[in-house]
């Protein structure tokens, strides 16, 4: 009976809400019976009290994470603090909440709002102390008292700071707490364990104007030269309008595009077309209206300066004095962003805007020379993002950006100077988004091809990838990857037991490699071109020269052609000395990429390669490993090779030729002095020779001969060797004699009958370039 009173007792009904900590549970059984007499009687048991204890339990949500937010902005990432235990507690923090930028420009941290569920909230202000204000944040929390089933709402603010020139960066805030509950009577304190939401930001770029203009030079007299400005926004958010009455122009807009009329001694050149206008929705147009104005007044503008739209009635005559060209779109998103597709200022692939506009070549001295007309174009574009108090300036984009807005005021003050092209091509303050520059000639064009001595079109494909045995041809052939490739030093280093001798030893003292190669003047001028060289493959202790001759006399460092007709060509040799003793891995290009630079047109460049492929033109390695039982002594086979043991020989080869293109050339280390022997890229005739017992497999360094055919030594070759490319014929000795080009059997060896020697010969198949094959046998230890 008792124990029914008990469990009626611990199967009441429950609360809904988790009993309060400090909760006082008794129970006392108590029980009734009656005797033989009939009396009846009534028993207490003693009582039994339980204190509740605190269970601190509480979590920690991000509220807001994945926020596309700009540049400038202040960011509020909130946070839910929940008290899910039986007590009223206070939270802590374990560090201070502040976001961290993943990448690009770090945010500043601004404040923290904590906001108990119904009541009011309390601002914390970051000093910038971590330290101080982790203790000032958590000194706040300490002073609110959240009761079992609230919540605290925590707000952390903070500024994603300035312009993010390329691609979005996340910020991450991490919010981590405690929650503490005080103890009482007959229990104790409790501190919960530490929990923690992540908070990310997708920062976006803002507005990012890339111009771009390109320009098409006159190849006769009497051609106009041509000039297209384009633009786009790669940023995230829409281009916004800035005020224009103080340089001039009516109203606000957007300036995608302002242009002083290219000059020639001092004078602008004659506009020949009435400029026009091409602008693209698809790539981000989103004005209402766009009008081409243009300016025959000197900077610096001025509210007064007279701006005149062009229309369907405005006639090249009236345009023959503008000195300035202005693209003004209206309306309050004139351009959207993009997103993800920053360009260079080189580069505007996909343009919302294209301004072309075509002036006369001019004449008089000079007018040929190479850039005798330059050109710089710049913009006037608004941001989308505002600072705190959001009071930020509209933003100007110009010459003078360098990874950020210039955020200063659009005024006539910080706009002359940008928009009078007085910044020169490399100019260091020709950088950043929202400029674009120019030079052209009156009929100027370097252009060069450089190659193989004789064939400076030849194409080629070589592509080298450090660390990959067929390095050589990546992608379609062109004439800036054709090359030169020729073998060098084929004394082969012995590497110990196990071990591939996979490099090559230079002389002492070594001999320049000289390559020749040759330069074809493909302008429309008489011209000089300056080679340089970078190196490729581990050349370090390597020197490069230049000669007019095959023997290197008085090469020097830096190398200049002298003139090239047009249509003309020119040959010299490059010298190549490798440091002494050094050794070079084979199977692996060492050289250099030569390059040729027209001296009146700095774009017309052409490169080829200079290879030299260590081991000749074809090189292998051989190497050996010993496995199995042994049948005398117990050490490992692998470790301790002893009779018993099979060894298994892996000899690597490969035509160490490039693959590509046409007429490169490939030949033996003797090819600039004496003409030297030109050789196909595919190797035919090719043979391998493996004397086990005579023959030349001498090894370099010991002076031993190969004895692995020695029956009194081994099992001999027992079954035929297994070669990857599957063109191998076997020839095979079996009496020790001497193996040549032209002995020996196609009978295959078996166990009862071992050859001692044996040749792989391709036959009329080729061992093509550049791909590494392998051959196989095994012999037992006897």
């Amino acid at each position: 009976i008792a124990a029914i009173a008990f469990a009626a007792v611990l199967h009441a009904a429950r609360a809904d809400a988790a009993t309060a900590a400090g909760t006082n549970i008794s129970n006392a059984a108590n029980a009734t019976y009656s005797d033989g007499s009939g009396g009846n009687f009534a028993v207490n048991s003693n009582t039994v009290t339980i204190v509740v204890q605190n269970v601190a339990v509480q979590s920690v949500t991000n509220v807001t994470t994945g926020q596309n937010v700009a540049p400038y902005q202040t960011v509020t990432d909130k946070f839910l603090l929940t008290n899910a235990g039986n007590n009223a507690g206070k939270f802590q923090l374990t560090a201070l909440p502040a976001a961290i930028a993943q990448s690009g420009n770090a945010p500043v941290p601004a404040s923290v709002v904590l906001t108990p569920q119904g009541a009011s909230a309390t601002t914390v202000a970051y000093t910038g102390n971590a330290t101080t204000d982790l203790a000032a944040v958590n000194a706040a929390m300490n002073a609110i008292s959240i009761p079992a089933g609230n919540t605290l709402a925590v707000d952390v603010k903070y500024s994603t700071g300035s312009f993010i020139l390329t691609a979005a960066q996340i910020d991450q805030t991490t919010l981590s707490a405690t929650l503490t509950y005080a103890g009482g009577t007959g229990y104790a304190a409790q501190t919960s364990a530490a929990s923690s939401a992540v908070q990310n930001d997708n920062v976006q770029e803002d507005v990012s104007w890339d111009l771009e203009l390109r320009e098409v030079s006159p190849t006769t007299s009497g051609q106009n030269i041509k000039y297209d400005l384009l633009g786009a926004n790669s940023g995230s958010y829409a281009a916004q309008p800035v005020a224009l009455s103080s340089i001039g122009l009516p109203g606000t807009g957007v300036v995608p595009a302002i242009d002083r009329v290219p000059l020639f001694n001092g004078n602008p050149l004659a506009l020949k077309t009435i400029p026009t206008l091409t602008l693209s929705a698809a790539n981000g147009y989103a004005g209402t209206a766009a009008t081409i104005y243009y300016t025959t007044a000197a900077a610096p503008f001025t509210s007064g300066t007279t701006w005149t739209a062009i229309t369907g009635g405005t006639t090249v005559g009236q345009l023959g004095f503008a000195t300035y060209l202005a693209v003004v779109v209206t309306g309050p998103s004139s351009f959207a962003g993009k997103g993800g597709s920053s360009s260079d200022t080189a580069n505007v692939p996909n343009p919302a805007m294209d301004l072309h506009f075509e002036v006369a070549q001019p004449t008089g001295a000079g007018s040929s020379l190479p850039g005798a007309v330059t050109n710089m174009a710049n913009s006037m574009v608004g941001s989308n993002a505002t600072d705190v108090n959001g009071t930020l300036t509209p933003l100007l984009t110009g010459p003078n950006s360098t990874s950020s807005y210039d955020n200063t005021a659009v005024n006539a003050t910080n706009l002359n100077g940008m928009a009078q092209n007085t910044l020169a091509v490399g100019d260091s303050g020709a950088s950043g988004s929202g400029y674009s520059n120019r030079t052209a000639g009156n009929a100027v064009s370097g252009s060069v091809n450089l190659g193989p001595v004789g064939l400076p079109s030849a194409t080629g494909a070589f592509n080298y990838a450090t660390g990959a045995a067929g390095y050589y041809d990546s992608g379609a052939a062109d004439n800036n990857h054709d090359y030169t490739a020729i073998g060098a030093y084929p004394g082969q280093t012995a590497g110990a037991f196990g071990q591939a001798p996979v490099y090559y030893t230079t002389p002492a003292s070594p001999a320049a490699i000289v390559f020749p190669n040759t330069v074809l003047n493909n302008g429309n001028v008489s011209d000089t071109f300056t080679i340089t060289s970078s190196a490729i493959g581990a050349t370090s202790g390597w020197t490069v020269a230049y000669a007019t001759n095959t023997s290197c006399t008085g090469a020097t460092a830096t190398f200049t052609t002298a003139t090239v007709p047009v249509a003309g060509s020119s040959t010299f040799y490059a010298c190549y000395t490798p440091p002494g003793n050094t050794a070079l891995i084979i199977f692996n290009p060492y050289g250099f990429q030569l390059t040729a630079t027209s001296a009146s047109d700095a774009t017309g460049a052409n490169s080829t390669y200079n290879l030299l492929s260590p081991g000749g033109v074809v090189g292998f390695y051989k190497e050996g490993v010993a496995s199995g039982t042994p049948t005398q002594g117990g050490q490992p086979c692998v470790t301790v090779p002893g009779p018993g043991c099979t060894i298994a020989y892996t000899l690597t080869y490969m035509n160490g030729n490039p693959r590509s293109g046409t007429n490169n050339i490939f030949g033996g280390p003797t090819i600039a002095t004496t003409g030297g022997t030109l050789v196909s890229n595919g190797i035919s005739g090719f043979q391998i020779f493996d004397d086990g017992v005579n023959g030349a497999n001498q090894n370099a360094a010991t002076g031993l001969k190969n004895n692995w055919g020695n029956l009194a030594l081994t099992s001999g070759l027992t079954a035929a060797p297994v070669d990857s490319s599957g063109k191998c014929t076997f020839y095979y000795l079996y009496d020790g004699s001497t193996l040549t080009a032209s002995n020996g059997t196609l009978t295959p060896p078996t166990p009862a009958s071992p050859a001692t020697a044996y040749r792989c010969s391709y036959g009329a198949n080729t061992l093509v370039a550049d791909l590494l094959q392998t051959l196989t046998f095994s012999v037992t230890i006897k």
